[in-house]
């Protein structure tokens, strides 16, 4: 079949695929290359796009349509911050982003080191330990600790004083009486009403062998004698007793 100048035989269209350049190629082929290509008026990808370090710019400035869609790093940029700052949601893990109200709201339910005042109940359980302490064990000279009970005026206290001036005990200062109690029973008063206030003793005492000291001379007929009393009462102690009488003041 005879061929023209431009490849074609005559009576038939151009067979040729196009291997050699500058020949004529058949729309076939045309056909069959395109189909390998991208439109650029939109397509879909059959295999992965491997820019060879390049980039791919000029993505659309808006959200993209769905979650495979390719964004700008703008717009992650801005979904980040938008989630970081617009944060309301209360984390359901340790790891999980939170925001700072969800912070200050947590942080103010616990006491500062620093000082603080308490809403409830502290309770402090032993745990595995043998001991649980609580108290000031640090204290320097000039510095003391106390514990208010209701007010501050009812408060254990101590204080270290600097040498060569006289320590002063542990203190236990209420603002009026101080009542020891043991199974439910008062036991010992320190203190009342009275001016100067009283000891007032409710159980008796056992002295386990040691003394009562440094009596006053007894002045009502319930008062405790001193030995000096008894000792210069003896005369009449002694008639009396003979006489059967009741003791009195000799007159």
């Amino acid at each position: 079949m005879p061929v023209n100048k431009f490849g074609i035989r005559s009576g038939g269209g151009c067979q040729c695929d196009g291997a050699a350049s500058g020949r004529g190629v058949s729309t076939a082929y045309v056909d069959q290359q395109d189909a390998m290509r991208v439109l650029k008026a939109g397509d879909t990808m059959g295999g992965n796009l491997d820019t060879g370090s390049h980039q791919v710019t000029w993505l659309p400035t808006g959200l993209p349509g769905s979650n495979s869609d390719a964004t700008r790093w703008q717009q992650v940029e801005n979904l980040v911050t938008d989630a970081t700052t617009n944060n309301g949601m209360v984390p359901a893990g340790p790891l999980y982003l939170t925001n700072k109200q969800y912070v200050d709201d947590q942080d103010a339910l616990r006491v500062l080191k620093a000082g603080d005042t308490m809403t409830g109940d502290l309770r402090l359980n032993v745990g595995t330990d043998a001991v649980r302490l609580v108290g000031c064990t640090d204290l320097s000279s000039g510095k003391g600790f106390s514990l208010a009970l209701g007010n501050i005026q009812n408060q254990p206290q101590f204080a270290v004083v600097a040498p060569p001036q006289t320590q002063i005990p542990v203190t236990m200062e209420p603002t009026r009486e101080f009542l020891v109690r043991s199974a439910g029973q008062d036991v010992c008063q320190l203190g009342n009403t009275d001016a100067p206030p009283i000891i007032i003793i409710h159980k008796n005492i056992v002295m386990n062998g040691h003394r009562i000291v440094y009596l006053s001379e007894p002045s009502n007929s319930q008062d405790a004698a001193t030995k000096n009393y008894v000792d210069s009462h003896k005369p009449l102690i002694t008639v009396r007793a003979e006489e059967n009488a009741s003791i009195g003041s000799g007159a």
